[in-house]
């Protein structure tokens, strides 16, 4: 059973805090609106009933980042998924866990699709037949983009390490199991 408790801030704002506790699950959040509490308690609830894994707190407050770099120490992953892991932990990866939603994800791939690929850093003159990486539109040089068949690279590298993530492979509880994890 849930616990509804009316919270009155320093200001005055009132705001409403629910509390599960059911089969030593202990959860509790904070919302502006009752309705919004009771209705996140009663999903809590339901998930707990139906004997899904309830996301613990702590894990919610992983970021991005820490979450690759764990996968990344696994040793499952290609040179490849490596690279983009590492290029999504600098854009993403000060994002945590429980901020990531959906629209978070299409907003970040979208602007994944309009950004500019950026220059190679080590390139020293381009080859005077090859447009060196540059697009001509019109007689212009414009900035080339990221084509669909890249951004589901990315998609599909941060997945696999939600996923690795969400089944609890994680390199210290093999190290405490006495194996490799899987």
């Amino acid at each position: 059973m849930a616990a509804l408790t009316k919270r009155v801030g320093r200001t005055g704002q009132i705001s409403w805090q629910a509390k599960v506790r059911l089969n030593g699950v202990n959860r509790s959040k904070t919302f502006v609106k009752k309705s919004d509490a009771a209705a996140w308690a009663t999903s809590v609830e339901n998930t707990i009933n139906e004997g899904k894994p309830v996301q613990q707190r702590k894990q919610l407050q992983k970021t991005l980042a820490d979450i690759f770099d764990d996968y990344l120490d696994s040793g499952l992953v290609t040179d490849k998924k490596e690279r983009l892991l590492r290029r999504l932990a600098v854009e993403i990866g000060a994002l945590k866990l429980e901020d990531l939603n959906t629209k978070r994800l299409a907003l970040y791939l979208q602007l994944k699709s309009e950004q500019a690929i950026p220059v190679q850093a080590r390139k020293k003159v381009d080859h005077p037949l090859y447009e060196g990486g540059k697009k001509i539109v019109g007689g212009e040089v414009v900035a080339k983009t990221y084509k669909p068949a890249s951004i589901r690279h990315y998609y599909y590298a941060l997945r696999t390490a939600l996923l690795w993530h969400a089944r609890g492979r994680h390199p210290h509880q093999a190290r405490l199991a006495g194996g490799t994890g899987y």
